[in-house]
């Protein structure tokens, strides 16, 4: 959206010219340069993702197969992120960018088909942990076709939308009606399912302590690391963190757009929740990998194998070096 000089990206917003302060001003201009440095972040660690699945097989799993298709679409956010920023900080310098419709509103384009790929990867989750006996035949028949889906449907649904709607200029609070219902709608869908996964995997700990109350919480006595509930808990727990934080983030805007409809707020606190929107979001996109990192340990040890050839390359010239992992899967 225009405001007074200064550019939000929020392009599916219209608030009229308003002169602010210095300090505002000057708070624009390091939120964009925060969320450059965010997103440049956010591109590298996603491209360390592509790097660590392409020399690693252990990594190569169903369930990680959907973490691939979200770091590609997150690295399409990011990169259309860029282009926003880039705009915002030539515009702060007196030089107007002008970009077509769609190029302007990728960003909040690919952010429904990543919400619709953080729905999948809770039902592959739900059937993980909650429907063990029938989840290699769901997954192994179906994965192909719920990733295509996941890109699929909310492009064609959503793009004639932005075309017919938001590229013209009209009509705004319906495309931003629509977007809520969506957003809101997939939340709770995904809230429902991690729910119940969060039930059946504290169940079965509780049963797993009470048939052999030697184990210890990390899989020792017998049962195998892969079946190590209290990994798949924390794991879990990231992708939620993902969740909530996209949808925060991208529902913010909505926010800002009906409360300037109905004149609810003052411009400037708008204007400033835009901006914390605009940072959730791309932090959001830039921190996957780094959950990833966080909760899976095959990711852990993948990254220190490559770090350490990668280490070792440069130091001693050992070009020829073969990175091997041995490694129990993590689904």
């Amino acid at each position: 959206m225009q405001v007074g000089n200064s550019t939000v990206e929020c392009s599916n917003c219209s608030l009229p010219d308003f002169q602010f302060d210095t300090v505002t001003q000057y708070l624009k201009q390091m939120t964009a340069i925060l969320r450059l440095v965010i997103a440049l972040v956010g591109i590298v660690a996603n491209g360390l993702l592509f790097v660590l699945f392409r020399k690693f097989s252990v990594l190569k799993t169903p369930a990680n197969d959907f973490v691939l298709s979200l770091a590609i679409n997150d690295v399409i956010i990011l990169g259309a992120d860029l282009i926003l920023i880039t705009r915002s900080i030539l515009a702060s310098c007196g030089v107007e960018l002008t970009l077509p419709c769609l190029v302007d509103n990728l960003s909040l384009l690919m952010t429904t088909a990543n919400l619709a790929m953080l729905a999948a990867i809770a039902v592959e989750r739900y059937l993980f942990i909650a429907r063990p006996l029938h989840y290699y035949r769901i997954i192994s028949n179906l994965k192909n076709y719920i990733i295509l889906s996941t890109w699929l449907v909310p492009a064609s649904f959503f793009t004639p939308l932005f075309l017919l709607i938001q590229c013209r200029g009209q009509h705004h609070e319906v495309l931003m009606g629509v977007l809520l219902v969506y957003f809101v709608l997939l939340f709770l869908t995904i809230a429902g399912l991690y729910y119940n996964v969060f039930n059946v995997a504290h169940s079965q700990i509780r049963s797993i302590h009470l048939a052999a109350p030697q184990v210890g919480p990390c899989g020792g006595g017998g049962i195998p690391p892969s079946y190590d509930i209290r990994s798949h808990l924390r794991l879990l727990r990231g992708y939620f963190l993902i969740v909530g934080t996209t949808f925060i983030a991208y529902s913010l805007p909505v926010f800002v757009f009906y409360a300037y409809l109905f004149d609810a707020v003052p411009m400037e606190i708008l204007y400033k929740i835009n901006l914390l929107a605009a940072v959730l979001a791309t932090m959001n996109n830039s921190m996957n990998p780094f959950v990833y990192f966080y909760c899976q340990s095959a990711f852990k040890d993948c990254f220190k194998k490559l770090f350490r050839s990668a280490k070792r390359v440069i130091f001693s010239g050992d070009s020829q070096h073969t990175i091997q992992l041995t490694a129990v899967p993590n689904h």
